[in-house]
């Protein structure tokens, strides 16, 4: 366990030890159009694939600053364009809206996905615990889709997973808990009841480091336990437009996630954020300096175009505290209590 934060080999190892395993449906495919099962409303997931976390240079190089006529494909320039236009919105897959879903899908399958530069990858941040939380660590790892093709749509994605250690006399650390992030909120679990594999990843609940993670098609929103249907009520999205009962929001909402056994397994590389300097980042990670929306707003005339999702650092407590994102805004994943203060 490093004395400080300067120590970045060692966070390195800690992220590549717990760094998760996603159990995901199949990737879309090369060239391929947007195709929905005819029969999906008598139990089965309504798309045949779905995206999948990679590097966020894919995101980037298929990206805009809102506005901006220049063609994207320069990932230098657009890292220009982002420090210099740090509030601004981005605008995914330019000239398509957030209800263009075969825009969307025909853009990430024309785009060449065996590149290195577009690997899957994650993010992982560490989070030092401070006050009722010290004495502990949290590893955050932030995952960039490319699209949100669900009930609701919204260009690009983050969704995060966080791994809590606890930090021992002799500086090693041992997992305690989880938390995934879904939709709006979250859930989260004692490490010993978390499904988890070894680093072939096979199943060992004993004695695995990587967490299992079903991420639901189309919302990936992460969920503990695979091979379910779980339905959760619109309130979480749109607050007082479900009030009503008069729109759409007011039905149940449907996340399918596929089973251990049958799904797209991936222990995708997590590479450690840097620490800024002065809150700054500088070179291939400037693109943390954004501060702006990753994505259009959405018509307020179509409620099911939601707003496009907030960079990651001004996500004040998910980013900075982890700790009590997951105390106060995740939900028990399960009838184990998980507060970390209890």
């Amino acid at each position: 366990m490093p004395k400080s934060y300067s120590d970045q080999s060692e966070y390195q190892d800690l992220a590549s030890k717990h760094r998760p395993l996603l159990v995901l449906y199949n990737e879309i495919p090369s060239n391929s159009d947007r195709t929905i099962h005819p029969s999906w409303r008598s139990g089965g997931p309504p798309l045949t694939h779905d995206y999948h976390p990679r590097d966020v240079r894919l995101i980037l190089e298929n990206s805009a600053i809102l506005g901006d006529p220049s063609e994207p494909g320069d990932w230098e320039m657009m890292l220009d364009k982002m420090d210099a236009n740090r509030r601004r919105r981005l605008d995914i897959v330019v000239g398509a809206g957030p209800s263009d879903r075969d825009a969307f899908w025909k853009r990430y399958a024309a785009t060449d996905k065996s590149l290195p530069k577009y690997e899957r990858r994650c993010y992982a941040h560490i989070v030092e615990g401070r006050g009722g939380y010290k004495g502990l660590l949290a590893i955050e790892y932030w995952y960039a889709y490319l699209y949100n093709d669900w009930k609701t749509v919204h260009e690009m994605d983050w969704e995060e997973i966080v791994v809590v250690l606890r930090i021992n006399r002799n500086r090693s650390t041992t997992p305690i808990a989880c938390a995934y992030s879904a939709h709006h909120g979250g859930y989260r679990l004692r490490w010993n009841h978390v499904e988890k594999v070894d680093n072939q990843g096979n199943r060992d609940d004993k004695n695995g480091t990587h967490p299992v993670v079903y991420v639901a098609q189309g919302s990936h929103a992460n969920y503990f336990f695979g091979g379910q249907t779980y339905t959760t009520t619109a309130e979480i999205f749109n607050g007082l437009f479900v009030q009503s009962g008069k729109f759409p929001f007011s039905e149940e909402f449907m996340d399918f996630v596929t089973s251990f056994e049958h799904g797209n397994r991936q222990l995708i590389e997590a590479v450690l954020v840097p620490p800024s300097i002065r809150r700054r980042w500088t070179g291939e990670w400037r693109w943390l300096n954004f501060r702006g929306r990753w994505g259009s707003r959405g018509s307020q005339w179509n409620l099911l175009e939601q707003n496009a999702p907030e960079s990651l650092v001004p996500r004040t407590l998910q980013w900075h505290d982890p700790f009590l994102w997951m105390d106060k805004i995740c939900q028990e994943a399960s009838g184990h209590p998980t507060w970390l203060l209890r």
